[in-house]
């Protein structure tokens, strides 16, 4: 009588990939587990089928090797032959023995296995145990999400991570690792999708690759299966950086084990050696360039661009407008997002300028600063030492046929003398721009303006900051008590928005004559008294004074749905940027916005906001959303999720450095 083999299955992959779905099943057909697993968790109620004591071990000896679960910096080759691995050898032969002691077929799922397969392979191999293997792969931007979503929960918080580019980049390492660790196994690679799409074709599969049969039918495990598998909206939007890398990467893979085929390994080594020629040695350093649609030629550029940001030269952000939303988005915001990519920047106002901050400078960058003899000095002196000028604008103030009548309202409510300051701020504004070698602004149909003067511009949004991030989060863990009713809300930052609410003026009207749960809270510049067919509305409408920019969450807070319009057709307001609608997504809060290109660009309508055209689309969106609370919930939630990842801290600084790498790659610092 032959003896009873003993065999191990190590299920592989990235954290939040399937693997506890893909554990169970084999669980069910008959493989055992080792014991003490750990308890579901909200984010996964039908359990991890993963030991403590593994998850602790594996924890234990990547501490030792000088890394952790989610720090994606490589572990040297030759450090697990050496004495630091061998201390946890015993311990790991006696979990192993353990588990095979209960069962001659065991199924080990951790993660973190992925980047120590060396050594538990060397484990098994010195213990006679029949080893296979199984990586499961998924899309790296639904895992991004899934751990993102982890962080909102106190009992998932420590195995989240909030930040996109490092969650994809961890995501390449524990693949990479995975797939060259697994060579010479028997072994299967699926994708998530594909275990979605036909359970028991890839069970058989996984069967038939390693060589072994089922102890229980098939069949018994596809319903337990099916009940544990999530899908996870990706959220589709383009992704930068190393996120877009791995973007790429997953879909060269899912590709090839989607036709049955092995992995082509040649491919998969031309890519990790890439990998690691362009990865940043320290875990903390941030992405610093966008890519191109080719992995190869994406992760070159990024070598490339960090060279050149290493080099060690400062951008300075001059500013005349110290006191404007657009300074802390412009300035402040975007210096921030710099220094977070390990880029020299820093901010000062104009009339504190000298030349000593030139020292080191390889770029300049004026916001909003008219032209006059202040501006002139500082343009000489850059330009006797070979620094770049850019001029950042995020409004169409530079274009005087729409600053006046009727594209820019605001001058009717201005005397003559208010008028003549006005056209001459936007004469400097203009000069400014035409005297600097390029500009910065905040939308695309700002940069298509620009470019018909024939001026290079470079888009970097305006964004989300840390800062604003932890307000909001506070703000969500202290509710307001909103009372009955839904609260339509509109936040006016400036006296320039009379026409804008003009749009919807008559819809509000209606809805709130057709709703009587509905009411309008305005915060900020409003003239009501332009508005009389609101008037017998009075009641039910609030008014509230303008608050400064981070007393603007807890305004927002007391809405339920946020309102965003703009005037249609009026080039000024189609080049206006979407702050409107990240500044309340942040509270988890839906807009109804106009459907201005920036606005149409950002918001998929009926997913995490509604974008109207018309007046009728307006009303229909507006009454859909007064209706179904869930609605808003399901629709702030997706805002607040694509605000995060498309404007947020981590967008802010690949897009920085993605534009900012344009300007000073040419160049020398001063």
């Amino acid at each position: 009588m032959s003896a009873t083999v003993r065999r191990v299955v190590l299920v592989l992959g990235m954290h939040r990939s399937g693997t506890s779905a893909l554990a169970r099943a084999l669980h069910t057909l008959g493989f055992g587990l080792p014991d003490n697993l750990l308890p579901p968790a909200p984010d996964n109620t039908g359990g991890y089928f993963e030991s403590k004591d593994l998850t602790r071990l594996n924890e234990e000896i990547l501490s030792a090797a000088g890394t952790s679960w989610h720090d994606p910096s490589p572990i040297v080759a030759e450090w697990f032959d050496s004495a630091g691995a061998s201390v946890f050898r015993e311990r790991a032969k006696a979990f192993v023995e353990k588990a095979l002691s209960a069962s001659p077929m065991i199924v080990l799922k951790d993660p973190r296995l992925c980047r120590l397969l060396p050594f538990w392979r060397a484990c098994l191999r010195n213990m006679n145990v029949a080893a296979g293997s199984v990586l499961i792969l998924r899309d790296p931007r639904e895992v991004a999400r899934s751990l993102q979503v982890r962080v909102l929960t106190e009992p998932t918080r420590r195995g989240g991570l909030l930040s996109i580019a490092r969650a994809h980049w961890l995501w390449l390492r524990y693949v990479l690792e995975a797939e060259f660790g697994s060579r010479g196994l028997p072994r299967a690679i699926l994708t998530y999708e594909m275990l979605l799409a036909d359970a028991p074709r890839e069970l058989t599969a996984i069967a038939e690759r390693l060589g072994f049969d089922y102890p229980v039918p098939l069949g018994a495990a596809t319903g337990t299966l099916e009940r544990g598998l999530k899908r996870q909206e990706s959220g589709g939007f383009e992704s930068l950086g190393w996120p877009g890398v791995a973007v790429h990467f997953y879909h060269q893979l899912a590709a090839q084990v989607a036709r049955g085929d092995e992995v082509d390994r040649a491919e998969v080594d031309a890519f990790r050696e890439a990998f690691a020629t362009a990865a940043p040695a320290a875990p903390n350093e941030k992405p610093i360039h966008a890519c191109s649609p080719a992995y190869g030629s994406a992760l070159s550029s990024l070598g490339r661009a960090q060279g050149t940001f290493r080099q060690g030269a400062r951008v300075l952000f001059v500013s005349d407008s110290p006191e404007t939303r657009g300074h802390l988005y412009r300035v402040e915001h975007h210096a921030a997002a710099l220094q977070a990519g390990g880029l020299e920047a820093d901010w000062c106002l104009l009339d504190d300028f000298d030349d000593e901050e030139l020292a080191g400078l390889g770029l300049v960058v004026l916001f909003r600063t008219p032209w006059d003899v202040r501006v002139a000095a500082l343009s000489a002196a850059c330009r006797a030492r070979g620094i770049r000028i850019a001029f950042d604008i995020d409004d169409l103030v530079f274009e005087p046929d729409y600053m006046r009548e009727p594209y820019f309202d605001y001058l009717r409510t201005l005397n003559p003398v208010g008028r003549e300051r006005w056209a001459a701020r936007v004469a400097g504004w203009r000069q400014s721009l035409l005297e600097t070698d390029c500009a910065i602004v905040s939308t695309a149909p700002l940069a298509a303006a620009l470019e018909k003067l024939g001026k290079q511009a470079l888009v970097w949004p305006n964004g989300i900051s840390c800062r604003m991030l932890e307000d909001a989060r506070r703000l969500r863990d202290r509710p307001v008590d909103k009372g009955a009713g839904v609260r339509l809300g509109y936040a006016s930052g400036a006296p320039t928005h009379q026409k804008d609410f003009a749009q919807i003026s008559a819809v509000l009207a209606g809805v709130l004559n057709d709703r009587s749960q509905a009411s309008l809270t305005i915060v900020g510049y409003l003239d009501l008294g332009e508005f009389p067919e609101l008037t017998e509305h009075a009641a039910r409408i609030e008014t509230r004074p303008v608050v400064p920019h981070h007393e603007l969450g807890a305004e927002y807070a007391r809405f339920d749905i946020n309102l965003a319009p703009l005037e249609a057709g009026n080039p000024f307001c189609e080049a206006k940027s979407e702050l409107k609608y990240f500044e309340a997504a942040l509270l988890h809060m839906p807009t109804v916005a106009s459907a201005t290109e920036p606005y149409a660009a950002a918001i998929q309508s009926g997913v995490n906001g509604f974008v109207a055209r018309d007046e009728a689309d307006w009303r229909d969106h507006l009454l859909a959303l007064i209706d179904d609370q869930a609605a808003r919930e399901r629709v702030g939630r997706e805002a607040f999720w694509h605000a995060v990842v498309r404007f947020g801290p981590e967008a802010q600084c690949l897009g920085g450095l993605s534009a900012i790498g344009e300007l000073i790659a040419d160049g020398e610092p001063g």
